[in-house]
């Protein structure tokens, strides 16, 4: 086992021995017990207990980062895409990161997954109200994920993607280089192995599609820094019973 620096059992128990606290994400919002990407999931999930929220984000016609997973709205009848769309004629129940602000507060972490133009935005509503060390941003491109930080020196900066094929040690010395601080990747494609490469570098390493407890127990037992699940009652319970604090 001397290539990853012993065999997994000793991986493991090095990684137990250090355990950090995860963040535990409320996939769009916690979606198990209110409608996605709404200011009532949101709110909702931090009065369970969630500290921190994921959705996405998409700018409008008019310039105005809104939270909606798709990007498509049914608009007089037609359905449209939202850089399509100025803000005052979108759905009532898709916010704008301003709304989200003023509602939720800047209390939780915020994990968003950044479509289109829309990230400077969410930099500049993030800055606005101080919070731009809880906001996680989220996109597939590490040139993309540069610019960002050009921006803003403190928001937190995820890539997240399908890495199949690529090679891990290299791509995680390069995000360490760039000052991409997180690999994020779907629960099924994470193991002791992958985890032991991003920490040795000073990567965190994220875990999606955590959503029942099968999932949330595996991303704990492989010392993930952060998760994402659409229940949230599973997922806060869960990380507690194996031993993991909350960040």
């Amino acid at each position: 086992g001397g290539r990853f620096g012993g065999t997994i059992e000793a991986v493991w128990s090095r990684a137990l021995s250090r355990p950090q606290p995860v963040i535990a994400f409320a996939h769009r919002g916690g979606m198990a017990h209110r409608p996605a990407n709404t200011l009532a999931a949101f709110l909702n999930a931090k009065a369970m207990g969630a500290r921190a929220v994921e959705t996405d984000a998409y700018l409008t016609r008019d310039g105005v980062a809104v939270l909606d997973h798709d990007g498509d709205v049914w608009v007089n009848g037609a359905m449209r895409r939202i850089s399509d769309v100025d803000r005052a004629d979108l759905p009532r129940h898709i916010p704008s990161i301003e709304d989200y602000y003023a509602a939720v507060g800047t209390d939780l972490d915020i994990s968003i997954d950044v479509n289109g133009a829309a990230g400077p935005a969410l930099i500049r509503a993030a800055q606005a109200t101080g919070a731009t060390s809880k906001m996680w941003l989220c996109h597939g491109s590490e040139q993309r994920l540069a610019t960002f930080r050009d921006l803003d020196k403190d928001v937190h900066l995820v890539l997240s993607r399908d890495i199949r094929g690529e090679n891990l040690r290299l791509l995680v010395r390069r995000l360490a280089q760039t000052g991409i601080e997180v690999l994020n990747l779907k629960e099924d494609s994470i193991d002791l192995r992958t985890a032991s490469i991003c920490h040795r570098q000073g990567i965190k390493l994220f875990g999606w599609n955590a959503h029942d407890a099968r999932r949330v127990a595996r991303l704990s037992w492989h010392g993930v820094d952060g998760m994402y699940g659409d229940d949230v009652g599973i997922l806060l319970g869960t990380i507690a019973a194996k031993g993991r604090e909350l960040a």
